[in-house]
């Protein structure tokens, strides 16, 4: 009897046991969660560029999703370094239930510090700590997080996010077609600046804008090249940026450079934001164009005559090409395009397919011309950056004994270059340009 009663007892320890640790079946994913997830996935380190731009991306690690009574949620971790202190990051985004991506939100940010007690000494240690303590963003990731919202750049993530999701929903195109890598572009104000990234103010009573245009710019990142990058002498602490905005609001123009630079001066971010600053009512839209930016500025004004533009200051500008530009074996796959387009053969060739277009007669030029050594400013040969077709046009020129790379650094040139820019410039006459050429190029 008692070894009957101790079965029983056994057999429902067994069943209740066995029962309470039985595993639970994981709930199926629904294809539209897998295809979501993809997304964030393929797109990982185009989010962290957005979304937190004072990092660089490392990786990414997919957390889970939650159902909603509208859709679904998925939490990604973005782990981003920058120098000394690695973030990790949590974001929560969004879908309906058709899988269709609506939002994103920051859940929470943590930032680890490297020990460097026993890798520098303590001077440096001690230089670290005074440079994070004076940098909120650097001794606070919540802070960081802060900033990043007031720029609006989880918007920015959000937009680029959804016309990702549109390309993928959208209908395949013909098999074996080639496909030219879009460029991407970003134009902003950086003086005054405004409240938020993505608006512009205009400074009242002010007649004048200058958009400063960078050029080629040496980078081994692919993604980066891709990518619009504001440029030191660009940004709202330069010289350049604080001596133009005595007098003038001042913007700014960036480029992915995986294309040649006619598609650049075609990319729609460049059209309206000139749009946008005709409609604000400014009567004097400068563009200045440094390097390869001075064949942005001139491809837009003779595509765009209309477009607003009053007046185009073109600074140490390769209107012919130059030679160092064939050597693309030692450039990156992805700026091979923009490189090439540079040469001589190219840019003679771009000018025989454009019709014989000109500087239109309602656009005031200059070409502000670096003579560092030789007659060149140690990159762009001095005929190359005022060019026949140019002077023909009777387009006058400014000669500064300069180098390339210090034409938009030091405060001298800086000043010449802010002066072209307030100053009329009239178009010279035969005579007029037989005189300077002899002084400029030496003839």
């Amino acid at each position: 009897m008692l070894r009957r009663l101790h079965c029983s007892v056994l057999v429902a320890v067994w069943i209740v046991c066995g029962t309470w640790v039985s595993p639970v079946r994981a709930e199926t994913e629904p294809p539209e969660v897998a295809q979501a997830r993809e997304l964030i996935k393929d797109n990982g380190r185009t989010i962290v560029y957005f979304a937190l731009p004072s990092y660089k991306y490392v990786s990414t690690g997919y957390n889970d999703y939650h159902r909603l009574s509208d859709g679904f949620e998925l939490t990604y971790t973005f782990e981003t370094k920058s120098t000394w202190r690695t973030n990790t990051t949590h974001m929560a985004f969004y879908f309906d239930t058709s899988g269709q991506f609506d939002h994103c939100r920051s859940v929470r940010s943590t930032t680890h510090y490297t020990p460097f007690t026993d890798a520098v000494g303590k001077k440096l240690l001690a230089k670290q700590r005074a440079f994070m303590a004076d940098y909120p963003p650097v001794k606070d990731s919540r802070a960081l997080l802060k900033i990043s919202d007031e720029a609006n750049s989880k918007a920015l993530c959000e937009l680029y996010l959804k016309l990702e999701q549109a390309k993928k929903n959208a209908a395949p195109g013909r098999v074996g077609a080639r496909t030219r890598e879009p460029v991407l572009g970003l134009f902003t104000q950086v003086a005054p600046v405004p409240a938020r990234v993505t608006e512009f103010e205009r400074s009242t009573n002010q007649p004048r804008a200058v958009v400063l245009i960078h050029g080629y710019r040496p980078e081994l990142d692919r993604f980066l090249l891709s990518r619009p990058l504001i440029q030191d002498w660009q940004e709202a602490d330069s010289f350049m940026v604080k001596i133009l905005a005595r007098d003038a609001d001042v913007y700014a123009f960036a480029y992915g450079q995986n294309a040649p630079v006619q598609d650049v001066a075609g990319a729609a971010e460049l059209a309206d934001g000139v749009a946008r600053l005709k409609k604000m009512g400014y009567g004097d839209i400068v563009l200045l164009g440094y390097s390869a930016g001075r064949l942005v500025c001139r491809y837009f004004v003779e595509d765009h005559p209309d477009a607003g533009v009053t007046k185009v200051v073109q600074v140490c500008a390769p209107n012919t090409g130059v030679f160092w530009a064939k050597f693309t074996s030692v450039i990156p796959l992805t700026q091979k395009p923009f490189v090439a387009s540079l040469t001589a053969g190219n840019c003679k060739l771009c000018q025989q397919t454009r019709d014989g277009r000109t500087i239109p007669g309602g656009v005031a030029f200059v070409c502000v011309v670096g003579d560092a050594i030789a007659h060149s400013d140690w990159v762009v040969p001095c005929r190359s950056q005022w060019s026949d077709d140019l002077q023909e046009q009777g387009i006058p020129a400014i000669r500064l004994k300069v180098c390339h790379l210090d034409i938009v650094q030091k405060p001298e040139s800086i000043a010449v270059v802010a002066r072209a820019v307030r100053e009329p410039a009239p178009r010279w006459d035969r005579q007029r340009v037989l005189q300077e050429r002899h002084d400029i190029l030496r003839d």
